[in-house]
């Protein structure tokens, strides 16, 4: 069975309601053992990527996943993001 590569976009650093479930998914198709790239905003005092790299999951900070329309942002995560698609070992 061919592994998957799951790029999972979550544009907060907080811990609320709706990260458990998305942090649960990305967690479990981990360990059924898919390729699982927890992407998140990475700020001070966020408890998201603690606790996501207390799940073991690989994390990627470096897009700005900015939930409201900021032409800049946008640009930024549309240009990193497929160099980072890219490195993603086999």
């Amino acid at each position: 069975m061919k592994k998957l590569n799951i790029l999972q976009l979550y544009s907060d650093y907080r811990w609320t309601g709706p990260a458990d479930p998305v942090l649960s998914l990305s967690r479990e198709l981990a360990k059924r053992g898919q390729r699982v790239l927890f992407a998140c905003v990475c700020k001070r005092g966020g408890a998201l990527e603690p606790r996501a790299r207390k799940e073991g999951l690989a994390i990627i900070t470096d897009l700005k996943l900015n939930r409201y329309f900021h032409l800049s942002d946008n640009i930024h995560d549309l240009i990193t993001l497929p160099g980072m698609l890219k490195k993603i070992p086999d």
